[in-house]
Order: C-alpha cells, then sequence, then structure tokens
C-alpha cells in the first residue's frame, strides 16, 4: 500500500520541486520602430511602454534550468502623406496602424547557488507572431481599413535573446533582469520608405515573480 501512495504522489511532488510558474511586466528600453520622414512622407511610432506575460521554467540540478515565457506587447505607428506621398498622382493620405506582439522566449538559465540572492544569466532563440494587425486609412477615396498594410513584411520572426538578472527568495522569488534580443529579420518596413521599419535590435526592462 505505502509503495503505491509512493507511486501516486511522488511524480506531483517532483514536479512541484522542479517546475516552477510566474508573471513578468515590464518596459521596453528600446522604440519598437525606427521613423522616418521626407518632404512629402513621414512615419511616427508612440512606442507603447509596457509588456507583460506569464512563464515557466524546469529547473536543473548544478544551478540550471530551462524557461518558456510568454510576452505580450502592443505595436503602433502612424504613417502621413502628401499629395505624391506614394505616388505622383495620389492625394493626401493618412493611415493609423497597430497589431499585437506575442513573443515566446526559450532561454537556457544559468544560476549561482545563493540561498538568498542568485545572480543568472539566459541565453536561447526568440520567437515572435503578430495578431490582429489593423490599418485604418483615411485618403480621397474615404476611410476604410485593411489588415495587410503595405509595410507589413513578416508576420513571424525569430531571434536570439541574452539576459542577466537576480534572483531575490526562496520559493516565492523576485525576478529583475534586462534582455536583449536581435531579431532576425523585419516584420514591418516601408515600400516607400525603407528606413522605416520596426527596431531589430530590442531591450526590456522586466520584473517577475516566480512560485
Amino acid at each position: 500500500m505505502s509503495r503505491l501512495i509512493y507511486l501516486l504522489f511522488f511524480p506531483a511532488v517532483l514536479s512541484a520541486q522542479l517546475i516552477s510558474f510566474g508573471v513578468k511586466g515590464g518596459v521596453p528600453a528600446s522604440d519598437a520602430f525606427e521613423t522616418a520622414r521626407t518632404a512629402n512622407l513621414s512615419y511616427l511610432s508612440d512606442t507603447k511602454r509596457y509588456l507583460v506575460g506569464g512563464s515557466a521554467e524546469l529547473r536543473l540540478a548544478f544551478g540550471l534550468g530551462v524557461e518558456f515565457d510568454a510576452l505580450y506587447r502592443r505595436l503602433n505607428y502612424e504613417t502621413t502623406a502628401g499629395a505624391g506621398g506614394f505616388c505622383s498622382t495620389c492625394g493626401p493620405f493618412t493611415a493609423s496602424t497597430r497589431a499585437n506582439s506575442w513573443e515566446f522566449p526559450l532561454l537556457l538559465k544559468l544560476r549561482g547557488t545563493s540561498p538568498a540572492v542568485r545572480p543568472f544569466v539566459v541565453g536561447g532563440p526568440s520567437f515572435r507572431a503578430l495578431s490582429d494587425v489593423r490599418q485604418f486609412i483615411t485618403d480621397p477615396l474615404g476611410n476604410r481599413e485593411t489588415d495587410h498594410p503595405a509595410e507589413l513584411s513578416n508576420r513571424a520572426s525569430t531571434g536570439l535573446t541574452v539576459g542577466a538578472g537576480l534572483e531575490l527568495g526562496g520559493r516565492f522569488r523576485i525576478v529583475p533582469e534586462v534582455r536583449y534580443t536581435r531579431w532576425g529579420w523585419e516584420n514591418f518596413q516601408s515600400p516607400a520608405l525603407p528606413q522605416f521599419r520596426n527596431n531589430q535590435n530590442q531591450v526590456d526592462v522586466l520584473v517577475g515573480i516566480s512560485f
């Protein structure tokens, strides 16, 4: 009977020791877009200074771990073109574009062994997917909406993330960290003004709570 109880409850105890869950929030320290303008065409962006999400970590021996996060941020930019901004016969044009960015870092973690304050470093691939892409356009033809703006080049991207931070506490942990992600290619780039594109260099300041 005791052996049966052990077999039933040991996996749950093991999971509780090895797998932790948490939430993360933070502030982008870099701008979401590289803006650009000419005499007749301009792109502006007001970077939303927040990101939120959840995380799970498989804690291994010797201070190693594997962390998977799901992080959300909002992207937006504004386009203004005068007569001839996009073509010689085009009239005035304004557009407001928004999108949801979902990012999924899969990171190897190496942490110190101090019981109270443990520095750590992380590194690994990240995956980005865009959803709910919408552009609201006003031009001489009137008002309209599209889910495929001219600047949208890829709805997904991959990159490499590295970071460092601290774990504070025991079972209930506060985890501040800084991450840098280099994305492999752009999700947005203007065909009329290629200098406008989303920033491939991304720096985020995060604070997590895990248990």
